[in-house]
């Protein structure tokens, strides 16, 4: 069955496209429509998440030169909006309680999609401020009403959050803005440029875990344990599990960002690091800190936008799915082997967090039972093990150590032994020369053996295994055939003893008749001859 994205509770966090390995997911393209605006003459904004220093493999002034030879009539940063946003934040936390703690930061659309969709209970904790990327285009289009507003980063979640609030009229990715310039090729040899003021401050520091608290001026709060930062989807799911448990207490806000680290690792980046690449990671954090101390730090008080424009609301988008009884969930992880609690590994490899997710998965229909690696591991050895046992030849394996590790009933039967021979050494009933010489030659051996002791002949291959460490050893039982090549020879052999005596014997009397032939020729020879002379004399 072809693996699918259940859409309603799909959180849009992007690992999917970073880890398939088809390549299989693909992200929605849209310059084609920002390309249409700028060929038709609109006035187009591009708001540039701050995380393109590191997104992009470029130098930040030829990427800003390339969003001007583009078409785009203003280059701004969307951390405008971000401070715009930190400074609400600041506010709600001076509340004294008007709101449910701790406060979620909603900057973050992946984190808002796994409230929404799956932690409901949890929305009274989201901040109700928008993003960035939204406050900043509503600063824009305050500005000028007609302005097209096109956010570009490094998430995809952002497409779907542009698509709800209708605020930003494209998302473009770094990877979709590197594809469009072919690979950098179309910003080669241009002279760097700057952005277009107002400038932003600490907002720059936003795609970087605690990038926020210090923006809003919460980053104090750290210390006094009122304030978290928390980066990494498994973190976050730990979070939210224990906030809705009501086991989170003392902390007044809480900055979430779904990647780990932050936006430097967004899936769409078109510079992407490696997966859990915590020394690139930290390179990337480096460099965006870099960037920000060689710019001048710039005032923006004047950065206004009307405080009702800094909110919004949230619903429940969680899916009413029927939850599955207790016999259902026992009896889905019976199937897959998992009868006792030890027996639930909770490895995560299945994509769950737990055994008994997964089982409840099943039971609606979003998940199959193939999806659990160890028991397709368990399945594959049992059936390995069925055909290992089928087969008619004997089959011996043995490690590096030439110590037996599997023996088949064929190879048993053969050399009258039992399974108490595995961990044992091949030696103490086979020959152990003909491994050692294919483990340190690396080539297969084939011949035929006799075992004396076992009264057997065997055809045997050995072949060593590589990838494994392992040596196969494969004995096919010839000793019959052994016996009626014998039988076979030893006829052969009576028959050419008695076909030479039968050539003795003609050779014989052939001679005995030569020798009586020849006697009486010479008799008659003689005769004749004096026959002749006594005729001759009449004459």
């Amino acid at each position: 069955m072809r693996a699918q994205v259940l859409e309603d509770e799909c959180i849009l966090d992007g690992r999917c496209v970073a880890v398939c390995p088809q390549k299989a997911k693909k992200v929605r393209r849209d310059v084609d429509l920002v390309q249409s605006w700028l060929a038709d003459g609109e006035k187009v904004a591009v708001s540039l998440a701050p995380s393109f220093v590191v997104g992009l493999p470029a130098d930040p002034g030829l990427v800003l030169a390339g969003l001007r030879k583009s078409g785009f009539a203003i280059v701004q940063q969307t951390a405008l909006g971000a401070e715009l946003v930190a400074r609400e934040q600041y506010r709600l936390s001076q509340g004294n309680g008007i709101l449910l703690e701790p406060q979620i930061n909603s900057s973050c659309p992946v984190v808002v999609n796994l409230v929404e969709r799956h932690y409901p209970g949890l929305i009274p904790h989201l901040a109700p401020l928008v993003s960035p990327m939204v406050a900043h285009a509503r600063y824009l289009k305050q500005e000028d009403p007609e302005l097209k507003v096109v956010f570009i980063g490094p998430c995809i979640a952002k497409k779907e959050e542009a698509d709800r609030l209708e605020d930003v009229d494209a998302v473009l990715t770094f990877q979709e803005l590197w594809d469009w310039w072919k690979g950098g090729e179309f910003i080669a040899g241009e002279s760097p440029a700057v952005f277009d003021p107002p400038y932003p401050n600490l907002g720059r520091l936003f795609p970087i875990d605690g990038g926020m608290l210090k923006t809003a001026g919460l980053d104090g709060d750290l210390i006094e344990g009122q304030s978290i930062a928390i980066s990494g989807m498994d973190n976050c799911l730990s979070f939210m599990e224990s906030l809705s448990q009501g086991k989170v207490e003392g902390i007044r806000t809480v900055e979430m960002l779904a990647c780990p680290g932050g936006c430097i690792n967004g899936p769409a980046a078109a510079a992407q690091a490696p997966l859990n690449d915590i020394v690139n990671l930290f390179q990337r954090r480096q460099r965006l800190l870099a960037f920000y101390r060689s710019q001048s730090p710039q005032e923006t008080a004047s950065l206004e936008l009307a405080p009702r424009l800094l909110y919004r609301d949230y619903e429940d988008r969680s899916v009413k799915g029927q939850v599955p009884s207790e016999e259902e969930i026992r009896a889905v992880l019976a199937q897959v082997g998992k009868v006792t609690k030890e027996d639930e590994l909770n490895c995560g490899a299945c994509g769950y967090s737990s055994c008994r997710d997964k089982a409840v998965a099943v039971c609606r229909g979003h998940a199959e039972l193939e999806m659990c690696i160890p028991y397709m591991r368990q399945k594959a050895e049992s059936i390995a093990s069925l055909v290992l046992n089928a087969l008619p030849a004997g089959v011996i394996v043995v490690d590096a150590d030439l110590r037996i590790k599997e023996i088949n009933n064929a190879a048993r039967e053969l050399f009258h032994c039992s399974d108490k021979v595995i961990g044992g050494d091949v030696g103490v009933f086979l020959d152990p020369e003909h491994f050692r010489r294919v483990l340190y030659g690396r080539r297969v051996d084939r011949r035929r053996v006799a075992y004396r002791r076992h009264g057997l002949v065997v055809e045997q291959t050995i072949f060593f295994v590589p990838e494994h460490s392992i040596i196969v050893g494969i004995f096919t039982n010839v000793t019959q055939e052994e016996e009626r090549l014998q039988q076979v020879q030893e006829i052969k052999k009576a028959a050419a003893e008695r076909a030479q005596e039968v050539i003795n014997k003609q050779m014989k009397v052939a001679q005995e008749i030569a020798s009586l032939l020849g006697e009486t020729t010479a008799e008659t020879k003689l005769s004749l001859i004096k026959l002749i002379e006594l005729l001759r004399e009449e004459q």
